[in-house]
């Protein structure tokens, strides 16, 4: 279990010789990443710089790199670009510079695509080729190899994010932008890897509770906590959800997500934030029971 003390956080604005490193300052955080058809985004207040430090940093498209953690469990919660960044007064003698920031901006809001595809091409070609016109590198895809294909040859052009919409709703499939990277992932999917066991133990905070989107978990701040990922909870300390008398019971019970035989869940939303000088340091996240056996996935992950 990694020990959780001694916070750490590090953040770099720009890349280079032109990186300025202001992880001595006072600053506050808040990540949020989800599975659905978005970018993670960052909003970050930093307080009382030079106004001459705070200019430098004000240009649209300047890289963000925000780590945040502990002395032994430290890593990258976002890498994206500077969206907007204003200058602001908190009270009589405190300035601060709030900046928010996207992973893969440019491609959700201005990516364009404009190709033609042969008849016959299925659907890892033609999200391959978004992602190539759109300019973002592939990361995990999981697609059907035995899925409809074109019957006649068509042309893409438009919004690269309206076209991974269509694409992805025909296999059953969110899409994100996550660490420079376009995944696709089926909705009762996850991606490869560790599965950290999340209970009092090893940070959590109060009681899971049982919402209507989901298993709703805080906890002391986890940096490796992704969306997309599985994690373990213990049943037995989640909190069911309460019907309301107001509503019929058969049909609330359609809508809540029910809890996972074996305490496997995936990770829907996660919001990371912290205050380098205050007490918030959590993490919080969503999760969803409905997964799918690893014999039923079919990941494709390829390079354009």
């Amino acid at each position: 279990m990694t020990q959780q003390f001694l916070r750490k956080a590090s953040l770099v604005i720009g890349a280079g010789s032109q990186a300025l490193d202001l992880s001595s300052l006072h600053f506050t955080f808040n990540v949020t990443a989800a599975v659905i058809d978005t970018p993670t985004t960052a909003y970050v207040r930093i307080y009382n710089l030079s106004k001459s430090t705070a200019r430098t940093v004000t240009t649209e498209g300047t890289q963000l790199l925000l780590s945040a953690g502990y002395a032994r469990g430290f890593n990258t919660i976002f890498n994206g670009q500077i969206t907007q960044a204003r200058i602001g007064r908190e009270n009589g003698t405190d300035t601060y510079l709030d900046i928010t920031a996207a992973d893969g901006d440019y491609v959700y809001n201005f990516g364009a695509v404009n190709f033609s595809m042969n008849a016959g091409s299925d659907v890892i070609g033609r999200l391959g080729q978004i992602a190539t016109a759109a300019g973002v590198r592939l990361g995990t895809v999981q697609a059907p190899t035995n899925g409809a294909k074109l019957a006649r040859g068509a042309v893409f052009f438009g919004l690269a994010r309206d076209e991974l919409r269509e694409q992805c709703s025909t296999i059953g499939a969110n899409w994100s932008i996550s660490e420079g990277r376009l995944d696709v992932v089926a909705e009762g999917g996850y991606k490869p890897g560790d599965i950290p066991v999340i209970t009092s133990a090893t940070g959590m905070i109060g009681v899971p509770e049982q919402t209507e989107i989901g298993i709703s978990v805080r906890c002391l701040l986890n940096p490796n906590l992704k969306q997309n990922m599985r994690v373990q909870l213990d049943n037995a300390s989640i909190q069911q959800y309460q019907m309301q008398t107001n509503i019929d019971a058969q049909a609330q019970g359609a809508f809540v997500p029910s809890l996972s035989a074996d305490g496997i869940y995936k990770v829907l939303y996660v919001n990371h934030h912290g205050d380098t000088r205050g007490q918030d340091w959590y993490s919080d996240f969503v999760a969803y029971s409905q997964l799918l056996n690893q014999d039923q996935l079919v990941y494709m992950p390829k390079v354009y």
